[in-house]
């Protein structure tokens, strides 16, 4: 027994020591590099020195003044399932890369136990007595990672770890865009409907008027009939208003993980349409390889997909395994007779070299897939960074121009305003016909509501180019994505370690 126990141990000493001679052997297959991608050196539609602002907020929303923005912002990065799915697919990502480490030792093992009593009675020469023994059994098996197989998933396996981690800062920023974009949709048909309804109000007490100086014989009959028609179009604009903000409000609930009841109480009383800044720093292109999620993850992807091709290169090549077995065994019996028992015991220590012969073919044709998928993985890096600058560029023309075109619509409004003041200064004194005061009025109306809608469309521009630029995922080391009520969930069923906690640092560090 001894000797088996011996052979145990040597075996147990021998794994990492081999393990540390292996360190400097080759792991096949290509070390990645990031992909070259096409960059300008800066933005076509950058704003004037003079008029940036000083930088691409890391917390953008803030910048709007509105602190019913800030607070939804703030419900949807803590309540929304869709970001807690993205959180649990890093703590899965996570699970596996620990998987893959605990196997860069030994591959297999267990140990198995047991024992057994008999009694006997007497029979003949043979005495009455008890026998009993126990035994145990140990086997582990190693393979010696002399290409690299086993690095290279592990390799693999941290990098899907940052491109989870970088899906889950694209969905932060996703979220947050989508919450901001539809915050704006929401005061945007608040902002039209009370100018709708205090143009139904404006517009019925005109054509009372109207109608009350056409039975006095005042007016005309034609302009009290265009008074009511007036009213009636108003009155027609409101309903479709009206279904426009129940559907931002309930697209609002989703987004946050709350429900239409609850969203009225955080958005409140009606707002004012969100003010963006006036200018935003863009920087310069290449900070979206550091600042974007999506183009971070894309280079992820392909780190992965280039560890994966040394993985399965790795099986093209001859593999040396050891394995052990040791066994013991002991008893005795109570009686001192030819049935009383000793210890016995033995190990076995082999070692396996496998050649892959007749599914070499197959072995190769594995490589070549995971080559294109590495390939692929690569064009996608590039596209990726492409369509980031597209975005960009379309953001920076998007918001200049749409800035630009506000303040024609401001001045609209009020040339609109002082029309409408001497159309009905002249109807009084009998210099014009009272169809000249309805022109004023649904101009007037028109030019408001034009004027929200562009107020809408200038927010609506800042938070696309905020979105472009990759802003507003940031998190500190201290941010634990899970929240408390999944992380108690999933603990309650699994045994996680420390994988749900603030991060999956002692996963990557293993």
């Amino acid at each position: 027994m001894r000797d088996a126990y011996a052979s145990w141990h040597a075996l147990r000493i021998l794994a990492p020591v081999v393990g540390l001679m292996m360190s400097g052997c080759v792991a096949v297959g290509p070390d990645y590099v990031i992909p070259d991608a096409k960059m300008e050196q800066s933005w076509l539609g950058t704003l004037d020195t003079q008029e940036r602002s000083r930088s691409c907020s890391l917390l953008w929303w803030e910048s709007f003044g509105d602190p019913v923005l800030v607070d939804l912002v703030k419900h949807a990065r803590e309540n929304s399932p869709t970001l807690e799915s993205a959180a649990v697919r890093i703590a899965q990502a996570a699970a596996q890369l620990a998987g893959s480490a605990s196997t860069e030792y030994l591959q297999s093992g267990k140990l198995s136990a047991g024992g057994k009593q008999i009694h006997h009675t007497k029979i003949g020469p043979f005495p009455e007595g008890t026998q009993q023994s126990a035994f145990g059994q140990g086997t582990a098996s190693w393979e010696i990672d002399f290409w690299g197989k086993y690095r290279r998933q592990i390799e693999a396996d941290r990098a899907n770890v940052h491109a989870t981690e970088a899906a889950y800062d694209d969905a932060l920023v996703s979220l947050t865009g989508q919450v901001a974009s539809t915050y704006i949709d929401l005061r945007v048909s608040e902002a039209r409907l009370s100018i709708a309804r205090q143009n139904t109000e404006l517009q019925r007490s005109e054509a009372a008027i109207a109608s009350a100086q056409h039975q006095l014989g005042e007016t005309s009959e034609l302009a009290a009939a265009q008074a009511a028609t007036l009213l009636a179009q108003t009155e027609s604009q409101i309903p479709p208003l009206e279904r426009m903000r129940a559907q931002d409000r309930d697209q609002l609930a989703l987004l946050i993980g709350t429900t239409p009841t609850e969203i009225d109480g955080i958005v409140k009383a009606t707002g004012v349409v969100p003010v963006p800044p006036h200018a935003i720093d863009a920087g310069i292109p290449r900070d979206l390889l550091r600042r974007r999620p999506d183009v971070r993850q894309a280079a992820f992807d392909a780190a992965q997909q280039s560890a994966l091709i040394g993985v399965t290169k790795a099986q093209l090549y001859p593999s040396f395994s050891l394995s052990g077995i040791f066994d013991v065994s002991s008893g005795y019996s109570h009686a001192t007779d030819p049935f009383a028992l000793g210890s016995a015991g033995f190990s076995v220590l082999a070692g396996t070299l496998t050649l892959p012969v007749f599914n070499r073919g197959q072995l190769t044709s594995q490589v070549r897939v995971q080559d294109a998928q590495f390939e692929s993985a690569v064009l996608n890096y590039r596209n990726v960074v492409l369509q980031a600058q597209q975005e960009v560029e379309d953001g920076l023309a998007g918001f200049s121009s749409t800035s630009d075109a506000l303040r024609p619509l401001q001045r609209a409004v009020l040339t609109a305003t002082r029309a409408l003041e001497l159309a009905t200064r002249q109807y009084s004194a009998g210099e014009v016909a009272y169809q000249s005061v309805l022109d004023s009025q649904r101009s007037l109306s028109q030019d408001k509501d034009s004027l929200a809608q562009g107020q809408g469309a200038l927010a609506q521009a800042a938070v696309s180019l905020y979105r472009a630029l990759g802003g507003g995922w940031e998190r500190t080391v201290d941010d634990i994505p899970i929240s408390e009520e999944i992380r108690t969930s999933m603990s309650a069923r699994t045994s996680w370690g420390g994988l749900l906690d603030k991060t999956h640092e002692a996963a990557l560090a293993r």
